[in-house]
């Protein structure tokens, strides 16, 4: 009798098939610190895959990482004024515990860092809004990174 319960429920686990992580909505934050400042980050994801935007300081430290579904675009508010270095990385089925999707297209830096600045008008204030468009890129473009290593640690 056990037998037969055990053979019941391998064939219950085995038909219901491999666990699938939630995935994330756009938005979500899988890093965040505390944003009081006034800079924009708007971030328009063309590509196939899922993204991940990663906004890191100079030392590749990771500060602020969003998720962005394929086909959708975010907008990261409140970032304090100081230089920010963009990255990025696409791909299927995100590991949360990792930090990175079990099936990762590539990462990416976005050239040269961008610096946020504030400046008080006096009845308000303005502050700098950068917008990037992610797209799918050949191995030869610059800011293809080949090694992992040098993208943000997320795990």
């Amino acid at each position: 009798m056990r037998k037969g319960l055990l053979i019941c429920i391998m064939l219950i686990l085995l038909s219901i098939g491999p666990y699938q992580a939630a995935r994330p909505e756009t938005g979500a934050y899988i890093k965040d610190i505390n944003r009081n400042g006034y800079g924009q980050l708007t971030m328009h994801n063309n590509e196939s895959q899922d993204a991940i935007v990663v906004v890191a300081d100079l030392d590749v430290h990771p500060l602020i990482a969003v998720y962005v579904r394929a086909g959708e675009s975010f907008t990261i508010m409140g970032i304090k004024d100081g230089e920010y270095v963009v990255y990025s990385t696409a791909g299927k089925d995100w590991n949360s515990k990792k930090g990175t999707f079990a099936d990762t297209r590539g990462y990416y830096k976005f050239g040269e860092p961008i610096e946020v600045k504030t400046t008080d008008l006096g009845d308000g204030v303005e502050s700098s809004a950068f917008e990037i468009i992610l797209w799918e890129v050949s191995l030869g473009q610059s800011n293809f990174i080949l090694d992992f290593f040098e993208f943000p640690d997320l795990g």
